[in-house]
């Protein structure tokens, strides 16, 4: 099973078996996330579906309303697949902290979810900034970071602005490769310089170019948890530059009836060299490049890079 398997499966899961996502998941400390009375079940099986559009059909014709990445989603984000990685990413992120002996009291966390990081991020910031371009999204965040003081933006992170220069930026589960090409990367590392004290610190992490090469087939994934069932198809380009997944999700509502909406997520798998040079490129020195989980695959590469003296954008 690949990396991104694993994350988007949020288990190692063995294909076409069931497994109960309160037996699996548990947080950094080991504690056990869900209720074990919750009805949760996660299960995968590599198959070819037919052509018909997932989106406008399904086996019983019902409609399915498109929305916006993470719209409906956010719901079952972090049972899925967030607190699956988020132990990696803390870990990636403490290596770093400790390998170079930064010192940070202000960060901003860019693509920030369901804001499970910040509250790890917290313990290490006095000043801290959530941004997020997704309404629904950054409500999670909002009930996650209670007790913590987070400022919430709803921003595209191309387009980002603080109200304050901050000492570290991080972009971790896979942000930049929601965007399309070099170009926007460099919109968006731009934005970042634009937005850090001289001397900052941008941490990030994506998955590269290659990182499903030579992988076939369509990867089917049914999720399930409260009153929400979820119908994932997963096509994975052959040569490695990227992924789309369509999320077909079914909720039942209190007046009996059932809510229907599909999502299609799509992500660009960038080379690392494109990523390299779009950081230099826009003012960066290169810190560190590693894997994301130690002694891991180089299909999910962890950045460090620190913005130079006299630097903005």
């Amino acid at each position: 099973m690949t990396r991104l398997e694993k994350k988007m499966t949020g288990i190692n899961t063995r294909i076409n078996n069931k497994i109960p996502v309160d037996r699996m998941y548990s947080d950094v400390n080991g504690k056990n996330k869900l209720d074990s009375n919750q009805e949760s079940e996660i299960y995968t099986n590599k198959s070819k579906v037919n052509s018909t559009s997932i989106g406008e059909k399904t086996h019983n014709k019902a409609k399915y309303r498109r929305c916006a990445p993470y719209t409906i989603f956010s719901s079952l984000y972090d049972v899925a697949m967030g607190e699956a990685v988020l132990p990696s990413i803390i870990d990636a992120f403490s290596r770093s902290l400790k390998k170079h002996q930064f010192s940070i009291t202000s960060i901003a966390d860019v693509g920030c979810g369901t804001g499970r990081f910040l509250r790890y991020l917290s313990r290490n910031s006095t000043v801290l900034y959530g941004v997020d371009n997704s309404p629904s999204m950054l409500k999670r965040a909002v009930a996650n970071t209670a007790g913590v003081d987070v400022n919430f933006l709803e921003q595209d992170i191309r387009q980002l602005v603080l109200p304050d220069e901050v000492d570290c930026i991080t972009c971790t589960f896979d942000t930049i490769n929601y965007l399309p090409n070099r170009c926007e990367l460099k919109r968006a590392f731009q934005a970042f310089a634009r937005n850090l004290k001289p001397g900052g610190v941008l941490v990030l992490d994506y998955i590269p170019e290659g990182a499903s090469e030579g992988e076939t087939g369509i990867l089917r994934q049914f999720v399930k948890w409260k009153s929400m069932s979820s119908q994932w198809r997963i096509e994975l380009d052959p040569k490695g530059r990227g992924s789309r997944v369509t999320i077909l999700m079914r909720q039942k509502r209190r007046d009996g009836g059932t809510s229907r909406a599909y999502e299609v997520h799509e992500q660009r798998w960038h080379a690392p060299d494109t990523v390299d040079n779009a950081l230099q490129e826009t003012g960066f020195e290169m810190l560190e490049t590693s894997t994301v989980e130690p002694n891991g695959k180089n299909n999910w590469l962890h950045v460090v890079a620190r913005l130079m003296p006299m630097t903005h954008g």
